[in-house]
């Protein structure tokens, strides 16, 4: 698996910056990195590998579609960083589902004469990508619970020993 997960992370990279060649080409325009070309080795953390080194792209679309309306909507709450980021992880998962439904299908049209998709292969197993992400943001809430005390510990410390 960690040698799938190597080959799909270069597959990325490389089509990133093809994407990226193409554009600036094209159009002049200065494009952001698509991601860290060892975003798996060079993480420090689960938060840090989905925020900052993976398809930085999507990231930044999720967190102004998703996660910035979402913690607005909850309010100042302790809750509302991880029950936004477990939001844009399921949206994000569910998109892969779709995704995945679509990469399947077969036709210029991609679907039948009732208007359902048109699969090539019966056997996709779904719920596995959403899954995935879910499993994601309940670590990244777990590593902001644990963040969130040892930064309040500190505070706390530094207080009573009267240091600001």
């Amino acid at each position: 698996n960690l040698l799938n997960a190597i080959l799909l992370q270069l597959y990325l990279c490389v089509y990133g910056e093809g994407l990226r060649l193409v554009t600036v080409l094209i159009t002049g325009c200065y494009v952001e990195i698509f991601m860290d070309e060892m975003a798996l080795f060079q993480s420090t953390s689960i938060s840090n590998f989905w925020g900052q080194r993976w398809n930085r792209t999507v990231h930044q679309c999720l967190k102004r579609g998703i996660y910035i309306p979402v913690r607005k909507i909850i309010g100042g709450s302790s809750f509302s960083k991880p029950i936004a980021a477990v939001m844009a992880f399921i949206f994000s998962g569910l998109f892969h589902e779709w995704m995945l439904t679509y990469s399947m299908a077969e036709g210029d049209d991609y679907h039948n004469q009732s208007g359902n998709p048109i699969i090539i292969a019966t056997n996709i197993s779904y719920g596995g990508a959403t899954a995935f992400m879910v499993w994601n943001a309940m670590l990244i809430s777990i590593e902001y619970a644990i963040t969130s005390s040892i930064k309040k510990s500190n505070n706390n410390n530094n207080k009573e020993n009267g240091k600001s």
